[in-house]
Order: structure tokens, then sequence, then C-alpha cells
């Protein structure tokens, strides 16, 4: 392999990727390192991919056709924000306030649920990494897998030359740190501090398979369509979070984010009982379902 590059890429998710992707377009010598056996096997995060979010700097820019090249679940049309009580106690029922584009608040310009940009889908990230990766490996951008940036490589005067893997050492004239919230090269390089508890969310995910006959039936969709679902409220017992159900072509990903000081805050029994809340809610889109 060779051990010089002009750019060293850390992380082979969507950031690191289209960081990549974009620069060995134009003709620089880029490498990606990767600590998983496939881009996608690593991801901490996924759901839903916003192709405009930032205009003129989305995925619909970089990769314009990746509305038809992507591996792409459903395009997200609507999304919903539900106001979630903790249950009527003795009854186990909730009661719950739906905020859509449809509802009086968003009509009286109260409360906005317009993310949309037109072309947001949900996607799987262990596929949708992969293919990103790809597309960077074919404009030129070279692809180091199993290796995992360990430290950074500095001059006497501070300046960054590379990286040190579980390979060896890698040299290159800039290093971009894209291996997410937890890396500790960005404080290596003395660019940020260590995180504490209160700036960070931990969410967990789970993956629902159902079928898209039923899921179309059930979240009241057309053949192909999709719409994000965040639910908040008293459910979560003083946990600071949410939690969300995006739909897939035949599956559910359902999940919980919560801040990591008030989880800390709180009892084991106490968020136990929030993944418990959590199910009976959503016992009617997950009915007959199986884990995936």
């Amino acid at each position: 392999m060779n051990r010089e590059f002009d750019v060293l890429v850390v992380g082979a998710g969507p950031s690191g990727s289209a960081c990549a992707l974009h620069l060995a377009r134009n003709g620089v010598n880029v490498i990606i390192l990767e600590t998983g056996r496939v881009p996608g096997e690593k991801n901490a995060s996924g759901g839903i991919v916003y192709g405009s979010d930032v205009g003129g700097f989305g995925l619909k820019r970089l990769v314009p056709d990746f509305e038809t090249t992507a591996p792409l679940e459903r395009k997200i049309s609507s999304h919903e924000v539900h106001i979630l009580s903790a249950p009527d106690e003795g009854k186990g029922t909730y009661r719950y306030y739906t905020l859509s584009r449809k509802s009086l608040a968003s009509r009286f310009g109260l409360f906005s649920v317009e993310f949309e940009t037109g072309h947001d889908y949900t996607i799987l990230r262990s596929q949708f990494d992969s293919w990103l990766a790809n597309l960077a490996v074919e404009a030129g951008a070279a692809l180091s897998t199993e290796t995992t940036a360990l430290d950074l490589l500095k001059e006497d005067d501070g300046s960054v030359i590379g990286v040190s893997t579980t390979k060896g050492e890698l040299r290159a004239k800039l290093v971009v740190d894209c291996s997410g919230v937890t890396s500790t090269l960005v404080e290596s390089a003395g660019l940020r501090g260590t995180l504490v508890p209160r700036q960070l969310y931990h969410g967990i995910k789970h993956v629902y398979r159902l079928g898209a006959e039923k899921i179309e039936e059930r979240l009241r969709l057309r053949a192909g369509e999709g719409k994000a679902l965040t639910y908040l409220g008293e459910f979560m017992l003083g946990i600071n979070g949410n939690a969300f159900i995006y739909p897939n072509r035949d599956t559910l990903s359902v999940g919980v984010v919560a801040s990591m000081d008030s989880m800390i805050r709180a009892t084991t029994e106490r968020f136990d009982r929030v993944g418990k809340l959590l199910d009976a809610p959503l016992t009617t889109f997950l009915k007959g379902s199986r884990a995936s």
C-alpha cells in the first residue's frame, strides 16, 4: 500500500465517503480508512438521508442521480410529531396529540413540520455506506478496510502529518476526521476537549421485518411512500429524548434517543420502563413483525 497521500480521511460513513468522492473527482490523492470489514458495518446511526439538506451542499449536488442509483428504501413525503403522555394509571392507555402539516398548530404557523426537501429517503446504512464508498473508489480514492486510526502523527511544532493505524503509519498533507462523535483524533489535534455526558445522546434502534403491504396499511401510506414519525412527551419518564419510527421497504426502523446526562441520573429501572412503554404505543404498527 502507498504510505503517502494528499488527504487521509478517517471513517467511511456518509461524510467520509462524500469528502473522498469530491476530492478524488478533483484529482486529489486520497485514502479512506475504515474500521469495519466493509463500509457500513460499524455504523452508529441511520434512518433518513436528506438529499439537499443544506442548499448547494447536499447529496443531490454530489451525486445528481442518487435517487435512481442509490440503495434507497422509501421517499419521505411528510413528518409527524406525536406528543405522547405517560400511560394512564391502571389502564395502560395513552393520550396523544399529533402535529402534522394538517394540524391546527401548523396551519396557524405555531409549529412547522415541513422538514422534507423533496429528495429525502429512509436508508439502511449497511447498504448505503457501501454504495457511497464504492463511488469514491470508482472516482480514484483508495479504501483501506479493517484499518483503525489510533493516533495522529505530528511534527515537533505540533503540525499533523498523518496517522498511526493498526496497519502501520500513513502520512498525508491533510487529515480529515469523519469517524464520529466518539473520536479521540480531534482531541489529539487540540480541536476539542473530552466530551461530557450533557453533550452526548445515545440511540438504540431495532429493525422489524413486517412486509411492504402491512407497513403501508398501518402507516396509511401509498405504495413506496414513507413518512417520519417522532414521539415526544411524558412517556419518556423524565429522560430527555425522543422515540422514532422510520418505514423502510419491508421493515420498520424503531428506536429511542436519550441524553447521556439524563440516562445517568435515571435509574436502570426507569430506563427499562421507557423501553417497555415504547412498545405499547407501537403495538399497532409492530404486531406480527419479527426482529430483522
